[in-house]
């Protein structure tokens, strides 16, 4: 897999930095990572590769303030919330479904994200301790749950 590199400016006009790992479905795959950047986050090579060999594209990014994106380096989930809007805006045209796979902190940010941008993602994948009473609609396996959006 070699990905794309991608920049996606965020409501403040600072960049997002994420990659692309494009496939055949129009399945796109959102990875919102935790209080670390998404690169060599724990299991992260491994839900890209499960992803991909199921045919999804997957985008893996640092929201503000973390690894290669600019902004200043803080814990805010309104933040996160809006970054990962203007990725789900990005990509909404060009995928017939977008999932938000959210690993710890980004767990609890993609299950937020659904009020605002519910329209626009189909499924979300939380994967956090805060996140496990959610009612899952399906499962690919014992790791990985999908909640249905829409």
């Amino acid at each position: 897999m070699k990905p794309e590199r991608v920049i996606i400016l965020n409501d403040k006009k600072e960049k997002l930095v994420g990659y692309l790992y494009k496939n055949t479905s129009k399945t796109l795959v959102i990875i919102c990572h935790g209080i670390d950047p998404i690169n060599g986050y724990p299991g992260t090579t491994e839900v890209f590769e499960f992803y991909h060999q199921v045919g999804a594209s997957v985008f893996s990014f640092d929201f503000s303030g973390y690894g290669e994106s600019e902004g200043t380096k803080k814990i805010s989930l309104n933040q996160r919330v809006l970054d990962i809007g203007k990725v789900v805006e990005h990509f909404a045209p060009k995928y017939n479904e977008i999932i938000l796979y959210g690993v710890s902190m980004g767990g609890i940010v993609a299950g937020g994200s659904i009020k605002v941008y519910g329209g626009f993602v189909d499924f979300i994948a939380p994967s956090s301790a805060a996140t496990r009473t959610i009612r899952v609609e399906g499962t690919v396996n014992e790791s990985v749950s999908f909640v249905k959006v829409n």
